[in-house]
């Protein structure tokens, strides 16, 4: 079998950048019901508004739910962070809009819920 040994300097400075932002939001525990309903709300917001910046969809969510400002982008980013939206991670996450990101399959992941919860 080969290996590669591969350091930081292999790696483009935007993958580590977005591989820093997006670790610390893995590792929080969140309620599986919630998550499915984020998903779900915000895939439904990104498709309204497939050509704005995910930073402005999450400021206008704030102010329209009138919640502290930064809380739909920390929402944003525990989902990005556990894999239920995805990115090309080669772009900048500052520069992502809504149509960059795919959202996970929400009936498959219902169903892992439920049979991991019997």
């Amino acid at each position: 079998m080969p290996w590669y040994l591969i350091t930081e300097k292999d790696i483009p400075a935007v993958v580590t950048k977005n591989i820093n932002w997006l670790y610390p939001a893995q590792r929080i525990e969140e309620n599986a019901e919630l998550e499915l309903q984020q998903i779900e709300f915000y895939a439904h917001h990104f498709a309204k508004s497939p050509n704005k910046a995910i930073l402005a969809i999450c400021k206008e969510l704030d102010a329209a739910y009138d919640l502290p400002l930064g809380e739909s982008l920390y929402e944003v980013r525990q989902l990005l962070a556990k894999r239920y939206f995805t990115f090309d991670i080669f772009k900048p996450t500052t520069k992502l809009k809504a149509r960059d990101l795919q959202a996970a399959d929400v009936g498959l992941i219902r169903e892992v819920y439920l049979v991991s919860n019997q």
